[in-house]
């Protein structure tokens, strides 16, 4: 017999009930609000489903150098 395991809510929603969420923002929302109460710190806009604005030089930001003046 195996012993039950408490697991962190977010990772048990994960494993659970992540399957049951209607959309990506449901499961982001849902997902946020766990790991809140978990303690866990997030900053306004962490878990989006928004693609990242491109730069306009077209770089990517690693080993890209910003011109002077």
């Amino acid at each position: 017999m195996m012993a039950a395991m408490r697991l962190p809510s977010a990772l048990s929603f994960l494993v659970d009930k992540a399957i049951d969420m209607p959309d990506g923002d449901a499961f982001l929302t849902a997902l946020a609000a766990r790991l809140v109460a978990d303690g866990v710190p997030l900053t306004g806009g962490a878990l989006t489903q928004a693609a990242p604005i491109p730069s306009s030089n077209g770089a990517s930001g690693f080993g890209a150098r910003i011109p002077d003046g």
